[in-house]
């Protein structure tokens, strides 16, 4: 796109500053509103390449307005779905450093019990924009033993973004595909491998079905990752086994 003017540069900028400089500052993150104008003033920035007011702004909201006495200092910006928004915005938008620290803050140890709640879309968020594979690395070892609950709970979106952070950090891919194959119990039943992943489904419950498979959207995407993979061996080893029936059932079906 075309360039910002130096003069909407330097607009915006002292936007950001005085912003920060309103005695009720601290409260915009928990109102809809006031939310989605710093969300955007976080995009204004990051557009604008003004990477230290930027760093500034997004260090300003976490001091001021995550910042309530009552509550404990890690639970702070999940108050309501205005501040989660915010958060989001700020994972988005930060450098690699301040996501680090957002990530330490807010989310180290707790990752589990987020994945299973209603803040599972805030750590698909997390995963969509992690760029740093020792942080991505730590996420992914506190989440991979937890699919078998993540599928049960039907929380799958969850898997999908890890599924696309393996890809596009190039990272963690042999062991993901090891991770969902045994909480889907088909390790045993190569033929399996692809009807699970696509459903979504644990290989008992595949057995029934083979006839009728009902594709998954988020199994039919997670496939697809794990296709552009480096080395997809074993989703590959179950395409050639399997019979040419279901095959074509999975690609025939809407969502395949």
């Amino acid at each position: 796109g075309k360039s910002l003017s130096q003069e909407w540069i330097e607009i915006i900028d002292d936007f950001a500053s005085r912003r920060q400089l309103w005695p009720h500052f601290s409260q915009l993150a928990l109102h809809e509103k006031p939310s989605t104008f710093l969300q955007v003033l976080c995009q204004a920035l990051h557009n604008s390449d003004q990477k230290k007011a930027l760093k500034k702004f997004i260090k300003s909201i976490m001091k001021k307005c995550f910042d309530y006495d009552d509550e404990e200092e890690s639970t702070k910006p999940f108050r309501n779905k205005s501040s989660t928004f915010l958060l989001e915005s700020m994972l988005k938008y930060c450098d690699e450093k301040q996501f680090a620290k957002l990530y330490e803050k807010y989310f180290k140890g707790k990752l589990p019990e987020m994945a299973g709640n209603e803040f599972n879309f805030t750590i698909q968020r997390l995963f969509d924009f992690v760029s740093n594979k020792e942080i991505f690395e730590e996420m992914f070892n506190a989440l991979s033993v937890n699919f078998s609950s993540l599928l049960q709970n039907n929380k799958t979106g969850v898997i999908l973004s890890i599924s696309k952070a393996c890809e596009r950090l190039s990272f963690k891919q042999g062991q993901f595909i090891q991770s969902l194959v045994k909480a889907l119990e088909c390790e045993k039943s190569q033929n399996h491998v692809i009807p699970c992943i696509a459903t979504l489904l644990p290989s008992s419950a595949i057995e029934a079905s083979l006839n009728n498979i009902e594709v998954h959207l988020h199994g039919s995407l997670i496939l697809q990752n794990i296709m552009n993979f480096n080395k997809p061996i074993k989703i590959v080893q179950s395409l050639l086994e399997m019979k040419p029936q279901i095959l074509s059932d999975i690609f025939c079906h809407q969502k395949g």
